[in-house]
């Protein structure tokens, strides 16, 4: 495992940045919960978004972006592949259409370090013309650049409250993808002892260099963030009078918590 830094100290970093024969991953959201959850995701490079898979040899689970968001949000959650889309103008020059939630852009700009700018801006503006749209989240609710190695000075970054994540080709894995499509969700950095990334009880510390790992959620607090958790909680004021007694799940025992919690006066208990 490779712990590193996510992103540039600037989360709202400029806008889109992308690469010549970068490939993008769309896909669509769908939240019961999250009303502010972001528009798309984009993602290059990379095979396309499946279900978990166990080998039935080593019982090894597999892990990708949707498995590991179903899983920390009590499947409240769902990150699902954008439909298939043809061109509703075809370049001739090696995009393709979206399929199975990948699309292939080709832009005309040099693979240099620091060439991200350049290249989103150009690639967001060969998506919106071969497609037909504005935006490219009126395509998926969230899009996930992969650009080609050796164009990004980090290894990834996103966009708070928003649709739109960048990763280094080698880095659009799923250790990344649930850290930075956490910012477009509104999660921040978790920090410890002043250091930034250090918290590694949940994904949004340290990103690892596992293809289909490590197996984490979020942090109590940013799972609180999110409040998945919310049907199945309860707030306790001893200075008020009211106590509980009874047994505290953690978040990966969710779906064994009984459906209510009752609090009563403490001279009861």
């Amino acid at each position: 495992m490779m712990p590193s830094p996510n992103e540039p100290p600037n989360n709202n970093a400029t806008w889109p940045h992308f690469n010549p024969a970068g490939r993008s991953k769309v896909e669509r959201e769908q939240s019961s919960s999250c009303a502010s959850c972001s528009p798309m995701d984009n993602t290059a490079m990379r095979p396309s978004l499946a279900s978990p898979t166990t080998s039935l040899a080593t019982e090894l689970i597999i892990s990708n972006l949707k498995s590991q968001y179903a899983a920390c949000s009590a499947n409240k959650l769902i990150i699902d592949k954008a439909p298939d889309r043809s061109m509703t103008s075809n370049p001739n020059d090696g995009t393709t259409a979206i399929s199975n939630g990948v699309v292939d852009i080709k832009v005309a700009l040099a693979v240099a370090p620091g060439s991200d700018g350049n290249i989103i801006n150009a690639v967001t503006t060969k998506i919106n013309s071969v497609f037909g749209v504005t935006s490219p989240n009126q395509l998926a609710n969230h899009v996930m650049y992969c650009l080609p190695s050796g164009t990004m000075n980090g290894i990834a970054y996103a966009y708070i409250n928003s649709w739109n994540s960048v990763y280094s080709n080698e880095w659009c894995i799923v250790s990344a993808q649930m850290h930075e499509i956490g910012h477009n969700l509104g999660y921040a950095d978790s920090n410890e002892g002043g250091a930034s990334y250090a918290d590694q009880a949940g994904m949004m510390g340290y990103s690892y260099g596992q293809d289909d790992g490590p197996t984490m959620c979020f942090n109590a607090a940013k799972s609180w963030q999110t409040q998945w958790y919310v049907s199945k909680s309860t707030t306790v004021h001893p200075s008020a009078g009211t106590c509980y007694e009874g047994k505290l799940y953690g978040v990966a025992d969710f779906s064994n918590a009984a459906s209510t919690i009752n609090c009563g006066a403490c001279e009861d208990r």
